[in-house]
């Protein structure tokens, strides 16, 4: 997910589930709503509500239609300058229409007309039922609480780290060193955003900030003819290159403090005054736009030349063979991490988004899906009718087939998966056989299987809460022939399904099957 980034349809999502207090957590909601192939679309938040068990339909009927039907609260879709915003629909009475924006997180009332107005037309409306709830809801909170904890650690460590460095630097050097080193960690931050945003783009942290003020555009900056050096590098790469340097150089200068470097990091603040100045001049005069973020990282280098100006009128110049190793390290170490690590992993994180959305569009074809189905192993067993779970309307003209093992956690999953997804499903035929991998497999299965009256029961009771119950036993020799079968089919892992005759192939999921049924 993009830096920074807002989510107005996950806030939407989230307004709805929180109306018919349904348990969610964030972590989840966001990646079944932003992983969705039809994302920020109005049918991503009707399939993530739907996987809720929210009922919900998108309609394109008259407001009128839509208050004589009462559907309130509803969700529609309004357009204001050119942009789009959600905002979920509490009431509509004398003329006058009560809804709360998503984009402001406030209540507007407004007359019916100027509502209509910014109305595109587009409605959903739903029915936040109580039996609606997130898949794993349970898993999912302990989940959460995991990431919370590991993203804690990882913030205290990070700000440790920082923490040590300044303490070191304040131990070996004045305040205006501390100060010049804090300003080429803030120009690392900034000019990493740079990078990203030219990378990327669609941020929405970065948009508004680029976007700020009436002449204010970073793309128009960054992506100008004057944004690289001579077509070999980005400024916003150099810029970072740069930073980067100065960062460990400046740490560098520490142990004792090397006149070398100190004066090497005042030519380069020289150097970039100059850049300054043209940056500055080209960005007002020239293309008569400014971003923000240039601006900040032009402010910084004219304040690390002025404490650099001020550091080095202390300190003798005194040239050793060691410390122009350590400058040459150290800039061939950064541009070397640029060039073959962090612009590599920039680059994957800006186009992964794209590359993962494109993927889950050619999977949710159901073309694609049936012609890969073809091309997959087909059961050419026969069933056994005797000792099987079966579900649905058994005429249906899909069939969902699942070998499950009982101690195998997968298994469990599956399991709750089917019922939740396919239970009561009129037009996919269900069946579930329980296969095993050793003796205790066998010996729950036996007890799962031992009663015709009572076994579905059963069933739910060890995949929800491993628990078994006392039986009347069936007859010993439907139950060999149960295990002589199962040998015959070479069930080699689990769980195992097979859609159709045809063994599911690894590229799709119960949550796309049901899709497609």
């Amino acid at each position: 997910m993009s830096l920074f980034q807002k989510f107005p349809e996950f806030d939407l999502v989230k307004l709805i589930l929180s109306e018919g207090r349904i348990n969610f957590t964030k972590s989840y909601l966001k990646t079944a709503l932003t992983k969705n192939p039809f994302y920020p679309s109005v049918r991503s938040i009707s399939e993530t509500l739907t996987l809720y068990n929210i009922p919900n339909i998108v309609v394109t009927a008259p407001i009128e239609t839509i208050v004589e039907q009462q559907a309130f609260p509803f969700a529609t879709l309004l357009q204001s300058d050119n942009e789009n915003k959600w905002v979920l629909v509490k009431n509509i009475s004398n003329d006058n229409v009560e809804y709360y924006d998503v984009n402001e997180r406030r209540f507007h009332l407004n007359s019916e007309r100027e509502f209509l107005k910014e109305w595109t037309g587009v409605s959903l409306i739903f029915e936040a039922l109580e039996d609606g709830s997130e898949p794993f809801f349970e898993e999912n909170k302990k989940r959460a609480k995991i990431e919370r904890v590991r993203n804690t650690l990882t913030y205290l460590s990070l700000g440790g780290l920082l923490f040590s460095i300044f303490i070191l630097i304040s131990q070996h050097s004045s305040y205006s060193f501390i100060g010049l080193t804090f300003l080429n960690f803030c120009g690392l931050f900034i000019s990493s955003l740079l990078v990203f945003k030219k990378e990327h783009g669609n941020t929405s942290f970065l948009n508004r900030v680029c976007k700020n003020g009436k002449n204010g555009d970073c793309d128009k900056v960054i992506f100008s003819k004057a944004s690289s050096f001579f077509g070999v590098y980005d400024f916003t790469e150099l810029g970072l290159i740069y930073f980067l340097t100065t960062f460990l150089l400046s740490i560098a200068a520490l142990f004792p403090i090397n006149s070398l470097i100190l004066y090497t990091l005042y030519w380069l603040a020289f150097t970039t005054c100059i850049y300054s100045v043209y940056s500055i001049y080209y960005q007002v005069y020239v293309i008569k736009s400014w971003c923000l973020l240039c601006m900040a990282i032009q402010i910084i280098f004219l304040c690390e030349f002025a404490i650099l100006h001020s550091l080095i009128s202390n300190v003798e110049y005194v040239f050793t063979i060691t410390q122009v190793n350590i400058i040459i390290s150290v800039s061939a170490f950064s541009l070397l991490l640029w060039e073959f690590l962090l612009k590599k992993m920039v680059w994957a994180y800006a186009h992964i988004e794209h590359v993962e959305r494109q993927y889950k569009l050619l999977k949710s074809n159901k073309e694609v899906f049936n012609y890969l189905q073809t091309t997959s192993t087909l059961f050419t067993h026969s069933l056994n009718k005797k000792l099987g779970f079966y579900f649905n309307n058994p005429n249906a003209s899909n069939t969902l087939m699942c070998f499950l093992s009982p101690t195998c956690s997968p298994c469990q999953l599956q399991y709750k998966l089917i019922k939740r997804l396919f239970l009561n499903n009129d037009d996919c035929h269900v069946i579930i056989y329980l296969t095993y991998k050793n003796t205790k497999d066998k010996s729950i299965i036996r007890d799962l299987l031992c009663s015709a009256v009572d076994k579905y029961k059963k069933l739910d009771d060890w995949f929800y809460e491993k628990k078994l119950t006392n039986v009347n036993e069936i007859e010993p020799k439907a139950l060999d022939e149960y295990f002589i079968w199962l040998e015959s089919l070479n069930i080699d892992s689990t769980p195992k399904i097979y859609f159709n005759n045809r063994l599911l192939t690894s590229e799709y999921n119960l949550y796309d099957v049901a899709k497609f049924i």
